[in-house]
């Protein structure tokens, strides 16, 4: 099935729904009853439960996606060897060719993280 038949069909299944659901909200007689109620209200209470378990079921399946993933490990902070490997090979992160720092600004590659955004901009331009 190719876009477009695809596309006709969805519009076509919307229109006929939005009809249906006309004629089931405003052209049903008052006379028919399902458990209690008028088929009339049936058309109010059924979208608003729908609604209302869909965004209940989004904040249900959040409250479990945080409770089951496992909590972040710990960062650990660099030893004094380490700092003194990194002195001594020259891999510190300002001497990085994607960070500079500058005054309150500060360049990582195309990013520009900074107090205000276009203090960087001279920066970033100039290493271009």
């Amino acid at each position: 099935m190719n876009d477009k038949t695809l596309g006709i069909l969805i519009f076509t299944i919307s229109v006929l729904a939005m009809i249906g659901y006309f004629c089931w909200l405003f052209l049903v007689p008052e006379d028919m009853v399902i458990l209690g109620k008028p088929l009339k209200d049936w058309a109010l209470i059924v979208p608003v439960m729908i609604i209302v378990y869909a965004f209940l079921f989004i904040v249900a399946w959040i409250g479990w996606a945080m409770a089951s993933t496992p909590p972040p490990l710990p960062l650990t902070k660099k030893t004094s060897e380490e700092e003194e490997e990194n002195k001594q090979n020259g891999s510190t992160r300002e001497n990085s060719p994607i960070y500079q720092k500058t005054g309150n600004c500060i360049v990582i590659g195309p990013t520009l993280i900074s107090w205000g955004i276009f203090c960087s901009v001279p920066v970033w331009l100039s290493n271009r």
